[in-house]
């Protein structure tokens, strides 16, 4: 004689976090409305476990120690910016989508080696 074993089992259902209204192109009454939100709420103040109170190491730069080691101004010179105005206009003329924009559509012809 056989015996047939039957089982259920019993799905539940548990609410995920509801994730942030953020969109792809920054909204910025959204994020006001979600800063007001979320500053009247009683969130944690502290790092989880195991986060290191401040980060040491070569990798680890401040904003003004960053901008002192590397020059990050490229100053165009006026023939070089007649050249950008000329491609500019070149590319309105074009009446293409911001999308459209490539080396073909808004041409640098001695600029564009140099970026």
């Amino acid at each position: 004689m056989s015996t047939t074993t039957v089982s259920t089992t019993t799905a539940t259902a548990t609410a995920s976090p509801r994730q942030p209204d953020i969109s792809y192109h920054p909204d910025y009454e959204k994020y006001q409305a979600r800063a007001t939100r979320r500053a009247k709420l009683d969130l944690p103040k502290t790092l989880p476990d195991g986060f290191p109170a401040q980060l040491q190491g070569p990798l680890v730069w401040e904003g003004q120690g960053l901008a002192d080691r590397y020059q990050w101004t490229y100053v165009l010179s006026p023939a070089q910016l007649q050249e950008v105005d000329e491609a500019l206009r070149s590319f309105k003329a074009l009446n293409l989508p911001l999308g459209r924009l490539s080396p073909d559509t808004f041409p640098l012809p001695t600029l564009h080696a140099e970026l």
